[in-house]
């Protein structure tokens, strides 16, 4: 993760979510546990990558015997572990290593999450997220990579035409226009991704990634996100893992 998003996080207690409230999360943990399915069981590990403060993460727990919350802020997981301690949970333990560099802080997984965790890597960050995954994975194990930014959608969101279809044409030419200057003022001040939000990214090249790791995956939209979609992933050949 570069140092821009590192000061981003700084200090940071929250993850951002869209609403702050615990119906949210608990419907945004459904919607994953919906996905993770049969992988989940009282005898599996589960790795949170970008836990941030658990506000998903504690949800997870009933699932799973052992719960990894990974994340490079101190203060995300300074309130991780208050959020922990109000719910009484003591199957979770916090790491602070970052997405790319976490391997040797845990020793076997049998499903890897991250959940609005991609808009902050590049393509070639992702790579090495999924190299790093790999070295723990168990060979019938998953990786889900929750809430990608689908570029093909996320314009329309960021015009604001998804949210008021209805708007009129010259304040949708005057948004795309202001998005462009956006985009143009990063690139000239060398801020990453193309918005505030980060990076979006195509499923062709998501695909190519992990073909070339002998990984197979598919995609499916987010659940309460028109401009999101989730990666879910597993190995073509688990045998070659072990």
């Amino acid at each position: 993760m570069s140092s821009y998003w590192s000061k981003y996080w700084e200090g940071r207690m929250h993850g951002e979510h869209h609403y702050q409230t615990e119906h949210w999360f608990q419907k945004c943990a459904q919607e994953h546990m919906f996905h993770i399915g049969k992988q989940a069981g009282k005898q599996r590990v589960l790795v949170d990558i970008g836990c941030g403060a658990a506000e998903l993460t504690v949800y997870y727990a009933p699932f799973f015997e052992k719960i990894y919350g990974v994340d490079f802020s101190s203060s995300m997981l300074q309130a991780a572990q208050k959020r922990i301690d109000k719910f009484n949970i003591r199957n979770i333990e916090l790491v602070e290593v970052d997405a790319c560099n976490y391997a040797d802080k845990i020793e076997k997984a049998d499903v890897i999450i991250s959940t609005q965790v991609a808009q902050y890597l590049t393509y070639e960050q992702i790579s090495k997220h999924l190299d790093e995954s790999l070295k723990i994975l168990n060979p019938k194990g998953s990786i889900f990579i929750f809430w990608l930014i689908d570029p093909k959608i996320e314009w329309l969101w960021g015009i604001g035409y998804l949210s008021e279809p209805k708007v009129r044409f010259h304040k949708l030419a005057f948004m795309l226009l202001l998005r462009e200057l956006i985009t143009v003022y990063r690139k000239i001040k060398g801020l990453p991704g193309t918005s505030h939000i980060g990076y979006s990214h195509r499923k062709e090249r998501i695909k190519e990634i992990c073909e070339l790791k002998n990984l197979r995956v598919e995609f499916c939209n987010a659940l309460y996100f028109e401009y999101r979609y989730n990666a879910l992933i597993n190995l073509k050949h688990p045998a070659r893992l072990s």
